[in-house]
């Protein structure tokens, strides 16, 4: 098991089993998007700052954990049949990671540091 998968279980009381089909999801397997062969989703910085968040187990964020829900539930619905778009907007209609991500990214550039 992996550092990364091992301390997010511990942060975020998922199971490390879930947090390693999540982890493969997201970073590691392709998928059909349309293109000629299958290929991995494009990075994200949203992503990236909410799985680093997910690892430190500091300063998580709503949106982090609505990640890891919405994830587990594409990949469920994919491995049912459902095309990654049809996963994707399915998924979206109970966790809805990119419209909490932009609020809460939104809210930030509204108030700068100083």
């Amino acid at each position: 098991m992996t550092t990364d998968v091992k301390r997010i279980a511990e942060n975020t009381g998922f199971s490390e089993r879930e947090i390693l089909e999540i982890k493969s999801f997201i970073f590691e397997e392709t998928h059909d998007l349309g293109y000629d062969e299958p290929i991995r989703f494009f990075p994200s910085y949203e992503v990236a700052q909410s799985w680093q968040r997910l690892i430190d187990g500091k300063n998580i964020k709503p949106h982090d954990i609505t990640l890891l829900y919405h994830e587990l539930l594409e990949r469920q619905l994919m491995l049912e049949g459902l095309s990654k778009e049809e996963a994707h907007i399915k998924a979206s209609k109970e966790f809805n990671y990119n419209t909490e991500a932009d609020e809460y990214y939104g809210s930030l550039e509204k108030h700068p540091k100083d």
